[in-house]
């Protein structure tokens, strides 16, 4: 009976180990697909001739759009712990 449980036991490890190693390989998964969506969409850009002008400004445009978003978001946050 205790080797049972000692085998239950260490099983349990290893299998929490995995589960760990799991999420930290998805999340390595999700960061290059990132970046392969990135290298995607410039390449894309390069063979449609856009110009660089183009997307910085498209760059610039999103980044002030999130920078005001995340404020907004901020703010929220803040009212609700102010009312909770």
């Amino acid at each position: 009976m205790k080797n049972k449980s000692d085998q239950i036991q260490k099983e349990q490890q290893v299998y929490n180990k995995l589960e760990t190693r799991l999420e930290e390989l998805n999340n390595e998964v999700r960061q290059l697909e990132g970046q392969l969506a990135d290298y995607n969409l410039a390449l894309d850009k390069l063979r449609t001739n856009t110009r660089p002008e183009d997307v910085k400004n498209t760059y610039h445009h999103v980044k002030n759009n999130n920078e005001k978003l995340k404020s907004e978001l901020d703010e929220i946050f803040l009212q609700r712990k102010k009312y909770e």
